[in-house]
């Protein structure tokens, strides 16, 4: 409701105004050409049509016409009244509220044709300052609105700022969790290089450990055969010692089987 009423204070003040600038152009630019002047009526020879006290428009032109309300001059006086008889250059006028004609008068003492008198034109000439400080009022007023609507705007620019700095804050946090978790995962991977590493260096220990345990049975094989002699052809020959206990085995298993053998029988 009070945003409703800001925006039709700001048309009506701009409508008013804008016709107020207008008409002062007009006016004083009519006024500087000497086409448009006011005056005021100090009797009543014009009643019941123009009353004492009315301002008066006159508008200077060349055509005038019986019937016309015109402003002239009569030595330092002028009088509005109205046209009766125009006849050779010769211009009678006479007020409407006067029962006698009034001198004749040629159109250079004429000011100028009446186009407006009284209402609007005495309210504004009566009560130009009350109507001044109206029209300031009025801009004070559209000046303060105006001023809080740019607060308004402020307050939203910077609602729409920090708004953007909480996302732009948010997005920096998440860029930094992703790093970290990147950071993580890199030293996770070193981490897991590192023991697959040991895991190797394990291994190749239990290698060349199980390598030296073949050549120490090998040692040991070595040292079981024993030398018996030569041969014809000039060999030696040898005998294992535990090729020997394999031999006993064989024969001990033969035996017992020899036993079973007669028990069936």
């Amino acid at each position: 409701m009070v945003r409703v009423f800001k925006v039709s204070f700001k048309i009506l003040f701009n409508v008013i105004l804008s016709l107020v600038i207008l008409v002062l152009v007009v006016f004083l630019t009519l006024s500087y050409f000497n086409k448009i002047r006011i005056y005021c009526v100090q009797t009543g020879s014009m009643e019941d049509k123009i009353h004492s006290g009315d301002y008066v428009l006159v508008y200077r032109t060349d055509d005038y016409v019986v019937g016309d309300i015109v402003t002239y001059r009569v030595d330092n006086y002028f009088i509005t009244h109205r046209i009766v008889s125009i006849e050779n250059g010769e211009i009678i006028t006479k007020g409407d509220a006067n029962n006698v004609l009034d001198d004749i008068i040629n159109s250079g003492q004429i000011e100028g044709k009446v186009i407006y008198y009284g209402g609007m034109l005495n309210f504004i000439i009566n009560f130009k300052f009350v109507i001044a400080a109206f029209l300031l009022g009025m801009y004070l007023l559209n000046s303060y609105f105006c001023s809080c609507n740019d607060e308004g705007e402020d307050k939203d620019i910077k609602e729409a700022n920090e708004s953007e700095e909480t996302v732009g804050t948010e997005v920096s946090n998440k860029n930094e969790e992703a790093n970290k978790i990147k950071e993580s995962d890199k030293n996770k991977e070193i981490i897991d290089s590192k023991e697959i590493d040991k895991i190797e260096e394990n291994i190749d220990e239990e290698e060349t450990i199980k390598e030296k345990n073949v050549d120490i049975k090998i040692s040991d094989e070595s040292d079981k055969t024993v030398d018996i002699g030569e041969s014809a052809n000039g060999s030696k020959i040898s005998y294992s010692k535990e090729s020997n206990k394999n031999d006993k085995v064989v024969d001990k298993k033969k035996k017992k089987n020899k036993k079973r053998k007669k028990k069936k029988k």
